[in-house]
């Protein structure tokens, strides 16, 4: 179980929600990525945790510019099998991978929206625990080269679409 390290309150008709202490959710962490260089990656060291038969499931939100991203496992010793899904704005998985088992995998660049939040999943299965004192590595890399197209726009995914 984790600490919660921040106290979150929530008021709607009258119902007000503390939230402090141990929680039983997966991981959650924030990155800006709109001022990477070309090629350039932020990335994070994960312990991940099992609710059950199978991993916490992981959720790493990053801050867009306009141009192109993509996710990335680095490195992966939990003894399973992990997917990485990119969710659009809209909640929509615009692209997904599985690693091998202890292996790596990277999701394509697809061009973003500038100024817009979005996400990156981690997760294995039911039926698929990860080893105790297990890690991996996410990172959220630009592209290279400039990846804008005159027939890509962001569409309400907020991921270049063709017009």
């Amino acid at each position: 179980m984790r600490k919660l390290t921040r106290v979150a309150v929530v008021s709607l008709a009258g119902f007000i929600t503390l939230a402090d202490g141990d929680l039983g959710a997966g991981q959650f962490k924030r990155f800006n990525a709109s001022g990477l260089a070309l090629g350039g990656q932020v990335y994070a060291w994960a312990s991940p945790l099992n609710q059950g038969a199978a991993m916490e499931m992981d959720v790493y939100e990053y801050l867009s510019a306009a141009t192109s991203y993509r996710c990335r496992i680095l490195y992966n010793n939990t003894g399973r099998q992990l997917t990485l899904a990119r969710l659009g704005v809209n909640g929509a998985i615009q692209a997904s991978c599985t690693t091998p088992v202890n292996g790596t995998c990277d999701l394509p660049y697809v061009l973003h929206a500038g100024g817009l939040l979005f996400q990156c999943l981690v997760a294995t299965g039911n039926g698929a625990p990860v080893g105790a004192g297990s890690i991996y590595a996410i990172a959220i890399q630009r592209s290279p080269a400039a990846a804008v197209g005159p027939d890509l726009a962001p569409g309400p995914s907020g991921f270049g679409e063709s017009e």
